[in-house]
């Protein structure tokens, strides 16, 4: 028992713990007068060479220090200074190194309390008494057997000396006699039948009876007792190490569970012999068992993938030239079913005692289903920017289409009114049908602009699909390139669609053209133009690259196949966008036009192409099942016109043109106009010609106003776009209504009229 005054040095870098052990030992009433701490190994060393210092107490886990590394440098520089060890519940591996004498005793820090502490450090100077007194020489026998008793009676062990011959207990030391009192004999007994006297040396570990030695570490060696053979037996109570073990392997277990969870694998280089070591897990996750996979840093490259072996050597070379606090690295390995996994990996290197770089450890984290999830996110961002694109050049075009419209309509008015006065002077119509032509063009591309920019389609009605195609088949055939055969694939009893009937003309064309413009009149080109039915769910509208913001149900489609030059994957993707083209001639706006046909009227797009072999492009439009409904004759003893529009060179041409019909017009330039105009003459008004687009009150407001007042007046709405207001009803029969797209001329105003007024009744007369 130490019974003076002790200085004791703490080494421990948490400061709550080092608090709590020098609060347990200044509680003590004797020996201790002095505590002090340091936070890390050197700190530690150098109060042991500078100060005077009785118990070293330190934990294992020091910074800039390895497990055992500060034990080792305390029991070499603090020769006859006892050292007790710190342990965590997780350092079992060490455990074992601190009963070979690196330690004089070893403490749990959750189990630290002030009856173990005091213990601890009894045992501890015990031992250290004990070594100093074997050490010692002896002056004679008697001394000499003396010193023998006194040093058994010194292990911190129980020791038991039993005769071979008879099994009498001859000698048993103070530990023995203090943990097993009474029960000694039954103890003796108990370790008899281990065999330990038949065998000259016997190490085991065993589960005793008694309570105090639970568990418990026996060895036993064969000797000569004062002349008697006999077996010298100690037993090491190593519950607390049981204890270590129980926890190590749960933790084990428990790490080995949170890998699985988390789909890590783990992996150590050792650059001493420049072996790599592999987890059962980290091989799993390529796909390998046992030793399928090679545990060299050779068999670790070629599973690399071949693009990324050069710079996944040269980050692992500079790192371990010039290391730095984090190394992270991504790369591809090959599965073992020949796919390439995408890795994300993370490393540390570690020091030998000398400071020498000797073990790098990492792990590897398997994160192809992110990078899966990361490529579909970046698709959709794409698409996104691409709609956004679409919709800010669709805006840009639809305000150029309505502007060149009004002045369009304008000159096509002017050149049919002066074919008419030429003709009927007899003067010739060459120059005049010329500049007709040449606006005629203008527009057709102020329709493709409609078209792109979704604009183009503004009064839907019930459309055969089947029935369009058969009315443009002679168009399609003169329009292709000579030798291609073209093969009718078209679906029977195909309910309809919503559509404009000049927009799917166009629609198909484009389409049409577009595959005819792929194909090598050397080649044998061929097309195809098929219809079908196809019912779209959630899950089946997602797998559409375009679905742009079509709806499940059923939808009726139009395909076009070639076997054309193809397209590759980055074209595909870019060919329904403005002014993009591959072709040598052409505008890039007639499948832009499409998408904006397709777009305007709720449906979608889906595309297969291969470079070499063809395209198939399919445009799906939902479905409609609603009947046509028959126009009610117009009141033929009406001869006036309404003409409601802003722009006054319009207002001029129309006004020319009805004239030409044999109506009287009644202008207005703006909506409330307009409205006080029918109000005043609403029983002599055989028509109205509303424009869609004007000030105060627009054309739809207008419509409903007079639809209020009257249902049965024919009225045609008149536009250049629809960018800001909308066709106010959605059956055109019904409502005994017609849409006139700008531009137009005297011949399509003629035919709309002509459509709303029974000509049978002759109630429209045209002038000759």
């Amino acid at each position: 028992m130490i019974t003076s005054s002790l200085t004791a040095l703490v080494v421990e870098n948490e400061k709550l713990k080092s608090g709590r052990l020098a609060k347990l030992l200044s509680s003590f009433s004797q020996p201790f007068v002095e505590t002090r701490i340091a936070e890390n190994l050197s700190e530690g060393v150098s109060f042991l060479q500078s100060s005077e210092v009785d118990i070293v107490f330190t934990s294992l886990s020091l910074p800039s220090s390895k497990t055992l590394e500060g034990l080792v440098t305390f029991h070499r520089d603090a020769k006859e200074v006892p050292i007790i060890a710190l342990l965590d519940r997780e350092e079992l591996e060490v455990v074992q190194d601190v009963a070979q004498s690196l330690a004089d005793d070893c403490l749990f820090w959750d189990e630290l309390d002030s009856e173990g502490l005091r213990r601890s450090i009894d045992l501890a100077f015990d031992r250290r008494q004990m070594l100093k007194e074997l050490h010692a020489p002896a002056t004679n026998d008697s001394d000499s057997e003396t010193s023998f008793q006194l040093l058994l009676n010194r292990i911190d062990e129980a020791l038991l000396v039993v005769s071979r011959e008879d099994r009498r207990l001859l000698f048993i030391n103070d530990v023995a006699s203090d943990t097993f009192g009474q029960d000694i004999n039954n103890i003796c007994h108990e370790i008899i039948d281990f065999g330990v006297l038949d065998e000259e040396s016997v190490e085991l570990v065993t589960v005793m009876s008694h309570p105090a030695a639970r568990n418990a570490e026996l060895r036993s060696t064969w000797l000569d007792w004062e002349g008697i053979p006999a077996c010298m037996i100690t037993l090491r109570d190593i519950s607390k190490r049981k204890r270590a073990e129980d926890a190590f392997l749960g933790s084990q277990r428990r790490l080995e569970l949170a890998l699985k969870a988390s789909n890590i694998g783990m992996w150590s280089w050792d650059l001493r012999t420049n072996r790599l070591s592999f987890s059962e897990r980290w091989k799993h996750m390529l796909g390998y068992d046992g030793n399928e996979f090679s545990d060299t840093p050779s068999g670790f490259r070629s599973s690399l993938h071949p693009d990324d072996r050069d710079s996944v050597a040269k980050r692992f070379l500079s790192y371990l030239r010039d290391p730095w606090p984090d190394f992270e690295c991504e790369y591809r390995m090959r599965h073992k079913n020949g796919s390439f996994q995408h890795i994300f990996c993370r490393a540390e290197l570690f020091s030998d005692a000398d400071g020498k770089l000797s073990k790098m450890i990492g792990s590897h984290i398997d994160i192809t289903e992110r990078k899966k999830q990361e490529a579909a996110k970046a698709l959709v961002e794409r698409q996104l920017q691409a709609h956004q694109r679409f919709e800010s050049l669709g805006s840009l075009a639809g305000g150029m289409a309505h502007c060149m419209n009004n002045l369009i309509t304008s000159m096509l008015g002017n050149v049919s009114i002066l074919r008419e006065e030429a003709e009927e002077s007899g003067m010739s119509t060459e120059r005049i049908q010329k500049i007709d032509y040449c606006s005629r063009q203008a527009a057709e591309l102020c329709q493709k602009l409609l078209s792109f920019s979704g604009k183009g389609t503004f009064v839907s009605q019930a459309l055969q699909l089947n029935e369009m195609i058969f009315d443009c088949k002679e168009i399609i055939e003169i329009s292709l390139a000579k030798g291609s055969e073209v093969d009718f694939q078209l679906e029977e009893a195909l309910p309809d669609i919503v559509a404009d009937r000049s927009e799917m003309q166009q629609l198909l064309l484009n389409l049409v053209m577009n595959a005819s413009e792929a194909t090598d009149e050397e080649e044998s080109p061929s097309l195809s133009i098929k219809t079908g039915l196809r019912e779209f769910n959630e899950q089946s509208l997602d797998r559409i690259a375009d679905k742009m913001n079509a709806m499940p149900g059923a939808y009726v489609y139009l395909e076009i196949k070639d076997n054309g030059c193809g397209m590759s994957p980055d074209v595909a993707e870019q060919a329904f966008e403005p002014f993009f083209t591959t072709k040598f001639k052409g505008r890039g706006l007639g499948l832009s036009a499409v998408k904006g046909i397709v777009m305007a009227a709720g449906g979608l797009i889906e595309v297969e192409s291969e470079v070499g072999v063809g395209s198939r492009i399919r445009v799906y439009f939902p479905c409609s099942d609603t009947p046509p409904q028959a126009a009610k004759p117009a009141d033929n003893r009406k001869r006036k016109a309404l003409i409601a529009e802003d722009e006054e060179i319009l207002r001029k041409v129309m006004t020319s043109m009805i004239s030409s019909f044999g109506y009287e017009p009644i202008l207005a330039e703006d909506g409330r106009v307009a409205l006080q105009l029918y109000e005043e003459n609403c029983d002599e008004l055989a028509i109205a010609l509303i424009d869609l687009n004007m000030p105060r009150m627009n054309g739809a407001r207008l419509f409903q106003a007079i639809r209020s007042q009257c249902q049965h007046l024919p009225i045609i709405l008149m536009s250049g776009d629809d960018d800001e207001v909308a066709i106010p009803f959605e059956d055109c029969e019904q409502e005994r209504c017609r849409f006139l797209q700008k531009p137009f001329g005297m011949q399509e105003l003629k035919r709309i009229m002509g459509s709303l007024i029974d000509t049978r009744t002759d109630s429209l007369v045209v002038s000759s």
